[in-house]
């Protein structure tokens, strides 16, 4: 089985266009982040247990004393915002805005082939402006995904947008998504 990876946008995203562009690579955290085995200065493909601890890190030090689920749903919401600002990114979200919402749920897995190698997902429609997701690989993190879904659907065009968590099983979990 081929080694599970994150691919170096996404990285680059969480380290340049979160961390550094919130004033978060203080000298202490550049020195935790190369204990975790990342150089911020020279993102690049990094395993998936990595990018676990990176998360986890990076959600305390966006959301200091916030609960766990919490700081996990901001830096999703702010890695997307991130990744936005990427050239894969640029093209991820002038497409969705094109096909649609719910287009672009249906075509998730496509769109997480461009941040790693392991993630799959399908949609289901359960209405018009609702589908459920579920997703094969949520690094533990089963908030943090919420929050980058909530993102994705703001950034293509849907409005007053929810996504619960409507179950977990193992790696994977399954989320509604509504919005108007």
């Amino acid at each position: 089985m081929a080694e599970k990876l994150v691919f170096r946008t996404t990285v680059e995203a969480l380290l340049q266009r979160t961390l550094r562009a919130q004033g978060r690579l203080t000298p202490a955290v550049v020195e935790k982040l190369k204990a975790l085995g990342v150089d911020p200065e020279v993102p690049r493909d990094v395993p998936k247990a990595t990018w676990q601890a990176l998360l986890w890190f990076a959600a305390e030090l966006l959301s200091p004393g916030a609960p766990q689920e919490e700081q996990l749903r901001v830096l999703g919401r702010e890695l997307l915002r991130a990744w936005n600002g990427t050239l894969p990114g640029k093209v991820l979200f002038t497409t969705l805005r094109i096909i649609g919402v719910r287009r672009g749920l249906h075509r998730m897995s496509t769109n997480f082939r461009s941040s790693n190698s392991y993630t799959t997902s399908t949609a289901k429609d359960l209405g018009p402006n609702d589908v459920e997701v579920w997703i094969s690989d949520v690094n533990g993190a089963p908030s943090y995904i919420q929050g980058l879904m909530h993102e994705a659907v703001v950034l293509a065009g849907g409005k007053e947008a929810t996504v619960e968590i409507a179950a977990t099983d193992g790696d994977s979990a399954t989320y509604r998504i509504r919005w108007v």
